[in-house]
């Protein structure tokens, strides 16, 4: 059966219900879905939620990518059903950080139309996949699709490039782990068998790990467990799971914009989402791959971080801008990992209370 939010199954009548069931299928850091949708007759209005917010959604640029994603999707449908209107992105407005407004119209677009489908069924796809060459052809059309939204897709593709970026990330990883607020936002985020909400977060099931990994997720879950670690100095291995992932990739993805605005970040997520669809219907599997120093843009941004591990965050983003190819006046939107693997064995669900009906 198709999941709760599926555009097919409007939360809310009519069409501006079927743009928002489309807008709330956007992907979100951890599933937590950080938006209030307000629909009227003629129009949705996409916020970001400050009180859905977390450590790593340093200065809600996290949240501005979801919006630009969300945003994406209700122009996708908008499309389909001849009602694209024009767009009004508005930053710092009435104690919201960002939001958007699309309004209907009368107007369509064929290329946005076609990918009303394959948006649908995009997914978080978090098989390990088989290693190999991503196809050219495919790497010059996600390339090309970015650039049509207005961002730079950069992509990671040599055994060198990747084996260098599992490292960052496998180190990134880490300071996640042992740094308590981190830890216990991450392990929050996770849905396990016979917990009562799993319309948002992450699904354990979807980690498409065997037993013996979920077991040792489980102990990992203990906060005395990653205080122990962080006292000894050790937890290397707590980054393999990233490192392997990534190793076993076809490629990694970053999308950047240049300006570091919230609407350049919102523009980054439209990107994001689009590079997403296609490259699922070019036949891969994607993961987002969401290092700590990932939105932090400053020394202080970092210390408030992780302040123990501050230093270590400063070199692994540097390092990870040299391997990418970042300069200062870019900003990373997000990073996808594309491998080549089957099917999503969980799909993630959505929450229908963000969304609202208003009169007018």
């Amino acid at each position: 059966p198709p999941d709760q939010g599926d555009a097919d199954q409007p939360a809310l009548p009519g069409l501006t219900g079927v743009l928002a069931a489309a807008a709330i299928r956007a992907p979100s850091g951890g599933n937590v879905q950080p938006w209030r949708i307000d629909v009227t007759p003629e129009a949705l209005t996409i916020n970001v939620a400050p009180e859905c917010t977390s450590a790593m959604d340093v200065g809600h640029r996290g949240s501005a990518v979801a919006l630009g994603a969300a945003l994406f999707n209700a122009r996708i449908a908008a499309a389909a059903h001849d009602v694209l209107g024009p767009v009004t992105v508005t930053e710092h407005t009435g104690g919201v950080p960002l939001q958007a407004t699309l309004r209907l119209g009368d107007h369509s677009d064929a290329d946005l139309a076609e990918l009303y489908r394959p948006m649908l069924a995009r997914e978080s796809n978090r098989h390990h996949g088989t290693p190999g060459p991503l196809d050219p052809a495919t790497a010059e059309a996600l390339r090309a699709i970015a650039t049509r939204h207005g961002a730079t897709l950069r992509l990671l593709t040599t055994d060198t490039e990747l084996a260098g970026a599992a490292g960052i990330l496998a180190a990134a990883d880490r300071v996640r782990y042992l740094t308590p607020r981190l830890h216990a936002e991450m392990i929050s985020e996770l849905r396990w068998p016979g917990d009562p909400d799993f319309d948002e977060g992450i699904d354990v099931r979807s980690l498409e790990m065997d037993a013996g990994d979920l077991a040792v997720l489980d102990i990992l879950r203990r906060p005395e467990v990653m205080a122990h670690l962080a006292d000894w100095q050790a937890g290397s291995a707590l980054g393999e799971d990233t490192h392997d992932r990534v190793r076993a990739s076809c490629a990694l993805a970053v999308v950047t914009v240049a300006g570091d605005a919230l609407r350049d970040y919102a523009a980054g997520g439209e990107a994001v989402e689009a590079v997403w669809i296609a490259a699922q219907t070019h036949g891969l599997g994607v993961q987002p791959v969401s290092p700590v120093f990932l939105y932090a843009r400053s020394d202080d941004e970092l210390r408030d971080l992780s302040p123990q591990f501050a230093g270590e965050l400063a070199g692994l983003a540097s390092d990870f801008a040299r391997l990418a190819g970042t300069g200062p006046d870019d900003a990373i939107a997000l990073i996808l990992r594309l491998a080549a693997t089957g099917p999503a064995s969980v799909r993630s669900r959505r929450r229908l209370d963000r969304v609202r009906a208003l009169s007018r």
